[in-house]
């Protein structure tokens, strides 16, 4: 096994891979492939009984298998060896060639975040995949858990997507999320496209909008607010940072004059990475 560590944010677990045809397989880890225990990190349990034979089936049909898990708690309470001692114990059981990502901290490498695919494509020449999917349990009303990071990393990869209970128990599913798309503005129908603004608590700012005499009433919903935070958690640029909704005043100020849009922010300084990282559900 070979272990790679990525500015003390991403580890990778090399178990013999290889890319062997145009086919990927890519899993979460916990309430996926093997059963999650927080208070014993290191015990393996499948997380069902048909998942090696499902594996062994895949790899024999020449896919590719990768693992990416978000792992953050790890490094806190500091069992990262104990998760290493069950991976290579899941390794010596299933006797398959597997890339494992490891993503330890808030950032590009954290699913819903792309940069362990853009990682996989970029380092291992793999750019010509016609069957790609991933399947994860983070999908927004698991029972097992309520995020919804894992279907929004395949829609954010442009990948299949499918929960456990579908892949490996046959379970008819229909699953989804609410796309930030759908709740949000055209920007070109509403202010310059060079300059969008996150923070509008300020008047000044209004001076910047297109049209002479207009104002913009920016309004947070709950989604809004929650995938804002999501962005500045995951980009890992902003992360101590806090978001703030208009002041009161603000708001008191253009009461009787504004048009009403849902959610505006500011990339006019962003560097073209975190451009990238603002177009992804988060």
């Amino acid at each position: 096994m070979k272990e790679t560590q990525i500015n003390d944010s991403l580890i990778i677990l090399d178990y013999d891979f290889k890319i062997i045809s145009n086919k990927l397989a890519i899993f979460d880890l916990d309430s996926t492939l093997l059963k999650y225990y927080e208070s014993k990190v290191q015990k393996f349990e499948y997380q069902y009984k048909s998942v090696p034979e499902t594996l062994k089936r895949l790899y024999k049909q020449n896919y590719s298998m990768v693992i990416v898990t978000n792992q953050s708690t790890i490094i806190i309470n500091k069992e990262l060896e104990k998760l290493k001692m069950k991976l290579k114990r899941f390794m010596e059981h299933i006797q398959i060639p597997f890339l494992i990502f490891i993503s330890i901290k808030k950032d590009k490498y954290r699913k819903p975040s792309i940069g362990t695919y853009t990682y996989l494509l970029e380092n291992y020449k793999c750019n010509n995949f016609e069957d790609v999917f991933f399947v994860g349990d983070a999908y927004g009303v698991s029972s097992s858990y309520v995020s919804d990071c894992d279907i929004k990393y395949a829609y954010n990869c442009n990948i299949k997507f499918y929960t456990p209970e579908e892949f490996f128990l046959n379970k008819k599913m229909n699953v989804s999320f609410d796309k930030f798309d759908d709740y949000t503005i055209n920007i070109d129908d509403v202010l310059k496209p060079q300059n969008v603004y996150i923070n509008c608590n300020k008047k000044d700012l209004y001076s910047l909008c297109s049209e002479d005499c207009t104002y913009y009433l920016f309004d947070y919903s709950k989604d809004i607010i929650k995938w804002c935070k999501g962005f500045f958690f995951t980009s890992g640029m902003f992360y101590k940072k806090n978001f703030a909704v208009c002041k009161k005043e603000t708001l008191d100020y253009l009461q009787e004059k504004f048009i009403k849009v849902p959610f505006i922010f500011d990339e006019s300084e962003f560097t073209s990475e975190q451009k990238q990282i603002a177009l992804l559900q988060l």
